[in-house]
């Protein structure tokens, strides 16, 4: 009977301590998962940075282009023929 209640607190003892990882392991994902999030978040924004860069710089070699095709359009129109 001795063995049996060893073995009954031993059984116990492991599930406390089980439980007590999980707890651990529990307050670290709650500390690390707004890290986690704020990372995705800058992650994103940055993406979207780029985007909004790479657009930009498109928009404005099109509006170069565009000025320089209605200057010489202009210049066309002014020239005698």
């Amino acid at each position: 009977q001795g063995v049996e209640i060893d073995e009954d607190i031993g059984f116990y003892v492991d599930l406390i301590n089980h439980e007590a990882n999980i707890r651990r392991k529990r307050e670290a994902i709650i500390h690390i998962a707004p890290l986690s999030a704020s990372s995705i978040a800058n992650e994103r924004l940055s993406r979207q940075i780029s985007t909004f860069n790479s657009d930009q710089h498109l928009l404005q070699r099109q509006f170069e282009s565009l000025s320089t095709n209605s200057l010489s359009s202009t210049d066309r129109m002014q020239q005698p023929q």
